[in-house]
């Protein structure tokens, strides 16, 4: 009796998978995680609050603590006056916040102020989505990249942190949002 011949051994194939794609949420997170790394070694508190009024996406650090507005107030002024509230009285502007939904937004005379981040991000968005302009601020930003609208406030407050030590921090936040807008969009 004959016996068959051996059945060769197929060779070893290696696949490697692709990388998982990297969500917008991650690539946010990871780059305002550089950003508070940063003013925190400076002696300084970051509050953060970035949102992709596209896709829902959001990352945050400290966006609940209230913190100095500065001149971010102005902010908030002008969509009271776009919404017919009264801002002469601080009094009255502060009702008109907490009526809208904004009970952590607290006008102050002279800029001296307080707001979480979250609550004027949350403002910044509604007055983007409604098409009302925004006065420039130094802690708010608006930017669309990639066809998408990016609204971000970062509050850096505390240590005595020079000016380039400031724009560094914000820089680290400005390309998590560069970043972000190039990540997978079916990843969010």
């Amino acid at each position: 009796m004959m016996t068959p011949p051996p059945i060769p051994t197929p060779p070893q194939i290696t696949i490697t998978p692709a990388p998982p794609p990297i969500s917008e949420r991650a690539v946010l997170a990871d780059g305002i995680g550089r950003a508070e790394s940063r003013a925190r070694a400076l002696g300084a508190t970051l509050g953060v609050v970035v949102i992709d009024l596209t896709t829902g996406a959001r990352a945050e650090r400290n966006g609940d603590e209230n913190m100095p507005m500065d001149g971010a107030q102005e902010i908030a002024l002008k969509v009271l006056r776009d919404h017919g509230g009264d801002v002469t009285d601080a009094e009255a502007a502060n009702a008109r916040l907490r009526a809208m939904g904004y009970p952590t937004i607290f006008i102050a005379a002279n800029d001296a102020g307080y707001a979480t981040p979250d609550a004027l991000a949350r403002l910044v968005s509604s007055a983007v989505t409604s098409d009302e302009s925004i006065p420039p601020a130094p802690d708010v930003g608006i930017a669309t990249l990639g066809g998408r609208t990016y609204v971000a406030v970062a509050i850096v407050h505390g240590g005595e942190l020079t000016n380039a030590q400031r724009a560094a921090v914000l820089r680290d936040i400005r390309q998590a949002i560069a970043d972000a807008a190039n990540a997978d969009p079916s990843e969010r």
